[in-house]
């Protein structure tokens, strides 16, 4: 397919990539940043331009992949006559209405700018406001991954509200981690074969039945001597108190 591409940060630039790797045509990048446009047209073989005005030749596909807040603005500014989608989890396909044929093709990831990420099974989710444009983001998705899912704007939301506890917080909890090891010059490294088996385990179960510690156990001296280690700590004591609240009501 002929694409035009909107923006240059983590995500355009890996998916941009990904779909030159799988031959399809990414006519113009845009970025308000042109030496950022420019970097990244240079690796996929297209043009690039800093102004919205430029965006106009024809294509299959216009794919807006910058931050949520800006998206209806840059699509109001973007005149062309083909499908437009942005690549947000957590914004309604609704802001897009300006354009007869719209949609959204939401990679499910956490990307970053120099590590390539695993596309043969990474979810790509599709959603169009008509048959015809969600059969070619059908098809769009099935040619980067194996892994592509039909989701309305009301699942879309949800699961990227499951992403932000499931990626986000947990990254945030191997932070605090971290910092809690150094005070006594230890290393997260100790923790990452514990980090790493847990994630493992849920490949084969859900999160529910694989539940450990002290408290699933109703351990409440080990939860004592927790809370008494983070004393000095206000807002950790607080979140090791809801923490363990959670998941003894969880498992009444």
């Amino acid at each position: 397919m002929k694409i035009t591409l909107i923006g240059s940060g983590r995500l355009a630039t890996q998916l941009g990539k990904r779909l030159f790797q799988q031959e399809h045509d990414i006519i113009q990048v845009f970025s308000r940043s042109l030496s950022n446009a420019e970097k990244l047209a240079e690796l996929i073989q297209a043009k690039a331009t800093n102004d919205l005005s430029e965006i106009n030749q024809p294509c299959d596909v216009c794919i807006i992949a910058v931050k949520d807040d800006v998206i209806e603005e840059v699509a109001e500014q973007i005149k062309v006559d083909t499908l437009v989608v942005h690549t947000s989890g957590s914004v309604s396909t609704n802001v897009l209405d300006s354009h007869k044929k719209y949609g959204s093709f939401y990679p499910l990831q956490s990307f970053s700018m120099n590590q390539t990420p695993e596309w043969e099974d990474l979810p790509v989710l599709v959603h169009a406001n008509n048959e015809s444009s969600l059969n070619r983001l059908q098809r769009l998705a099935k040619s980067i991954s194996k892994n592509f899912h039909i989701v309305n704007n009301e699942q879309r939301k949800q699961l990227h509200l499951a992403a932000v506890f499931a990626n986000n917080f947990s990254n945030h909890l191997f932070l605090i981690a971290e910092n809690l090891l150094k005070e006594k010059d230890l290393s997260l490294d100790l923790l990452k074969p514990l980090i790493i088996e847990s994630v493992k385990k849920i490949e084969q179960a859900s999160p529910k039945t694989i539940q450990t510690g002290p408290a699933i156990r109703n351990d409440q001296k080990t939860i004592e001597r927790h809370l008494n280690q983070l004393s000095e700590n206000k807002q950790l004591t607080t979140l090791y108190k809801l923490f363990t609240e959670m998941i003894q009501t969880e498992y009444k």
